[in-house]
């Protein structure tokens, strides 16, 4: 009888080890899964800092494209164009 007991405890001691192993396994497996999300979430979070720095440039760039006073200089610029009112001198003797 001795021996059918000891036959059965030995078998069940090496399911529980093959359990405990596995569970392990799973468990190491899972941690390193969520290592790696905890990367990509830093990554995407780095990558949303610097968006949001962009849409803050453009915004101001916006603010800045929309006075009076830019749209004056371009005109001026790169259009050469002048108020009506200015008088404009053009000198034909540096050639």
């Amino acid at each position: 009888m001795k021996t059918k007991k000891a036959k059965n405890s030995a078998l069940t001691r090496f399911i529980i080890l093959i359990a405990v192993c596995l569970v392990g396994v799973v468990l190491i497996s899972q941690q390193i899964d969520i290592n790696k999300k905890n990367d990509e979430i830093k990554n995407l979070n780095i990558q949303i800092q610097e968006q949001q720095k962009k849409a803050d440039e453009l915004k101001e760039k916006e603010k800045l494209y929309a006075t009076d006073e830019y749209v004056e200089q371009i005109a001026r610029e790169e259009l050469n164009l002048v108020n009506p009112d200015e008088k404009v001198f053009v000198d034909i003797g540096s050639n």
